[in-house]
């Protein structure tokens, strides 16, 4: 659930808790039950001073206090005396909602009002909160229903996702849901990074056989000379980061490549994804498809109204499958791409294979096959590998504000090699693992506009700490207590407060490691 609001004016408490019996109470006239406090005004210097005052409580900080470690020790219900009386015991309006702040309890919302505009959020006064629960109303959930991750990148980090605690006893190994206690309710966000891909999905065009076999042989140059005839010799044309600029074995089958006609293809060249033999495979083309391209440019325009707005999208490729293709010129160009797809799914022993295989041979040099000319990006954004949330109105907000949450991270290690699409594994350099948190105070954030954020305590809002890298946790064995030894508090500073003020998490994480987050708040402290 998320609820936010602006800041008002806070109401004083006038009064304080006295205790007694038990964890310390004094006759409530109107029930007749024991008021059950958690904290008082009354000072101390050691633990006897609270008792003498007839405190169940310690001395902390020169006052009577009940230490915690989490809110659960601050639930007077679930603590109570079992010498009570049930009906007192259980009764709400002598159990004041209480939180544990600091390491001691203190009273929460609503039996401390919040200020005009704020929203009580599991005891606390807060701007905004998000649990990562189910909205009501809704089937179920998503960080797009919550608003997060708006607008949507062009590729999308499908890692990171609100995953479900799953039923009390649950087994990991048994039920996918099962991922263990949240921070607050049954549900919290999980933070992985999506790995680059050293090549894209490739896009392709034919080539003649003798740039195709010109590829294929720089890529990973054989012991033995080439023969045009015998090649391509693989069912996959290869996809390298790297090749060969020159091999004597390929000297012949590389020559006749030159020999092709240039295609018209002006950003093949200049195309960083594509490896140098790549390069001058698609800069050529194959005659026996020059009919067929004419034929497939009037088809288009006539048959396939999606072509006019993408050649690439699925629907313009999926009508010119099916309207455009049956012409014995388009059937003679593909020949030889159909009889790669059959050498790559083991087809072999289809009759309509060996004939088409049969057929791709009889072109000899005349064949046309599919080579990359292009790659689709497959190295993520930090924008698009990031959660980022919705705008959080924080105009006008004085006073100390902080950004809150609970992490727990699941064998994050210290280092790691981040891809970048298109460059040899061996060249890319280490860089920290880490979940950065980050603030942007306008309308549109850009890559310039995220800024680090800096904890309360000093220092770079980054998780997690290195006291707790590589820890070996497994995902689904965390409890609550581990979830608030890991809240940490970010500074917002007055300058980044504004009516579309956004915070993001930007994972940078090596394979296998993930970090989850939860109970996110954003409220104002002393």
């Amino acid at each position: 659930m998320r609820i936010s609001g602006a800041l008002g004016t806070r109401a004083v408490i006038g009064a304080f808790l006295l205790a007694a019996a038990g964890w310390g109470c004094s006759e409530d006239q109107t029930t007749g039950c024991a008021q059950k406090v958690v904290t008082s005004e009354q000072s101390c210097s050691i633990a006897s001073d609270c008792e003498g005052a007839g405190l169940d409580l310690r001395c902390v900080d020169g006052r009577c206090r009940l230490p915690c470690r989490a809110d659960s020790d601050c639930d007077l219900v679930a603590n109570a005396d079992p010498n009570d009386d049930p009906e007192c015991r259980a009764d709400p309006n002598t159990t004041p909602a209480a939180v544990c702040e600091a390491g001691v309890c203190e009273i929460g919302c609503p039996d401390q009002p919040c200020e005009a505009g704020e929203s009580c959020f599991e005891g606390r006064c807060v701007l905004y909160g998000e649990g990562f629960e189910i909205p009501d109303g809704a089937p179920g959930v998503d960080l797009r229903l919550l608003g997060f991750n708006d607008p949507p990148g062009e590729l999308a980090n499908s890692r990171t996702k609100i995953v479900w605690s799953g039923p009390a006893g649950c087994d990991p190994a048994q039920d996918l849901n099962c991922n263990g206690a949240a921070g607050q309710g049954e549900r919290f966000v999980l933070l992985e990074s999506e790995p680059t891909l050293v090549k894209g999905t490739a896009l392709t065009e034919t080539t003649c056989r003798a740039c195709a076999c010109c590829l294929e042989c720089l890529a990973d140059p054989p012991a033995t000379p080439v023969s045009l005839n015998a090649c391509p010799l693989t069912a996959d044309i290869p996809a390298p980061v790297a090749c060969e600029a020159d091999a004597a074995n390929c000297t012949a089958v590389c020559n006749a490549c030159a020999a092709c006609p240039a295609a018209n293809r002006p950003g093949v060249a200049s195309n960083p994804l594509l490896a140098s033999c790549e390069k001058t495979a698609a800069a050529r083309r194959c005659a026996l498809c020059d009919d067929c391209d004419a034929l497939l440019e009037t088809c288009r325009a006539t048959e396939c109204p999606p072509c006019a707005e993408s050649l690439t999208s699925a629907a313009c490729r999926d009508c010119v499958d099916a309207n455009c293709l049956q012409d014995q010129r388009c059937q003679d160009c593909r020949t030889c791409a159909e009889a790669q797809n059959c050498r790559r799914n083991n087809d072999l022993n289809r009759p309509d294979c060996n004939t088409i295989k049969d057929t791709c041979d009889q072109q000899g040099a005349d064949g046309c096959f599919e080579v990359p000319v292009d790659y689709l990006r497959a190295q993520l954004s930090d924008a698009e590998q990031a959660i980022a949330s919705p705008a959080v109105d924080l105009s006008g907000v004085e006073g100390r504000v902080i950004l809150e949450l609970d992490y727990v991270s699941f064998n994050v290690g210290v280092s790691y090699f981040p891809g970048i699409q298109g460059v040899p594994p061996d060249m890319w350099s280490e860089a920290t693992q880490s979940v950065r948190i980050q603030l942007c105070e306008v309308s549109t954030c850009g890559p310039a506009d995220w800024l680090d954020a800096t904890l309360v305590r000093g220092g770079r809002a980054v998780l997690p700490p290195d006291s707790e890298r590589d820890n070996g946790r497994l995902l689904g064995t965390q409890t609550v207590v581990d979830w608030r030894r890991g809240r940490v508090q970010v500074d917002i500073p007055s300058a980044v407060r504004t009516s579309t003020f956004r915070y993001r998490l930007l994972p940078e994480l090596d394979l296998g490691a993930q970090l989850a987050v939860d109970n996110i708040l954003i409220r104002r402290v002393p």
